[in-house]
């Protein structure tokens, strides 16, 4: 039944890679690299968890047994209080705690309730997040400068080979890399763009600094100073920005500047002080 699902799971996000990237560009190259990147990720994810789980004789001495490697340790920690956790929202008992940065936890906890608590669901959900992460990449290269550096954009992600082994495991960076590149492509929609010939709409423009606020927040929840860095990035790129705009009689522009440095440390302020734990808690937990 696992196996069952998790083949289910493989090709919806095949299917959901397939219709974005081709409503995005329909040329044959950057279909290929996402392809190619997201089946290469998903044959691994597969032979590693097969490996360990089964004790086959290939690296041995980097097993630790029921699907998991020495070298993503903290993959057996999230799937136990993922799992755990899980189990306490079915009970409705109180939550397991790590004593930990508990964002990760719940999405692990949250996709074991939907699919069952094994390892390979999460696994597989960070290889699509990496090969989705490249379609940012060529969506940010591209806006930047051009279709073919969108395209290399793609290629350095989705085969950079660190990336490869870490979007196999059980483990929270796949999803921080996801956010990271969401955060600085809406970033660059925001922004005013000269090569635009009309201006984006307000509405529109609301909408996109509501989906960043979002972003930023998922983003500082799973790791904070990630949050931090950015809400550094944004004020000392575009505080800059917006009194240059303001010097050359562009208030629209420097309005928008100081909006998104805004919205982002607004972001990451209000953050910090969300207590997570007391929120995805049963009211009343049996004990």
């Amino acid at each position: 039944a696992a196996t069952l699902t998790a083949l289910v799971l493989v090709m919806t996000g095949a299917l959901l890679l397939s219709l974005l990237v081709k409503r995005l560009n329909p040329d044959p190259p950057l279909w290929r690299v996402i392809a190619v990147s997201y089946g290469l990720r998903v044959i691994l994810t597969f032979a590693l968890f097969s490996i360990s789980f089964w004790h086959l004789p290939v690296v041995r001495a980097f097993q630790s047994g029921e699907g998991f490697w020495v070298f993503g340790l903290d993959s057996q920690t999230y799937h136990l209080y993922g799992a755990g956790i899980a189990e306490a929202w079915e009970k409705g008992v109180e939550l397991p705690d790590p004593q930990l940065g508990i964002a990760y936890f719940f999405v692990v906890g949250l996709l074991y309730k939907l699919f069952g608590p094994h390892p390979l669901y999460p696994a597989l959900l960070n290889a699509w997040l990496v090969s989705l992460t490249a379609v940012l990449g060529y969506l940010i290269g591209r806006r930047l400068f051009r279709h073919k550096a969108g395209v290399l954009s793609a290629v350095l992600i989705g085969f950079w080979p660190s990336s490869l082994l870490w979007s196999t495991q059980l483990l929270k960076d796949s999803l921080a890399w996801f956010l990271c590149m969401s955060t600085l492509w809406l970033m660059l929609v925001v922004i005013p763009h000269r090569d635009e010939r009309r201006p984006i709409e307000t509405k529109r423009w609301m909408g996109w600094c509501a989906i960043l606020w979002g972003v930023v927040s998922a983003l500082t929840c799973l790791r904070t100073y990630m949050g931090s860095l950015v809400s550094m990035a944004a004020m000392s790129v575009f505080v800059p920005a917006a009194v240059s705009a303001s010097l050359h009689k562009r208030g629209r522009d420097s309005l928008r500047y100081l909006s998104l440095v805004f919205m982002v440390v607004s972001s990451v302020l209000i953050t910090r002080t969300w207590d997570l734990f007391h929120w995805f808690s049963p009211r009343h937990p049996d004990i």
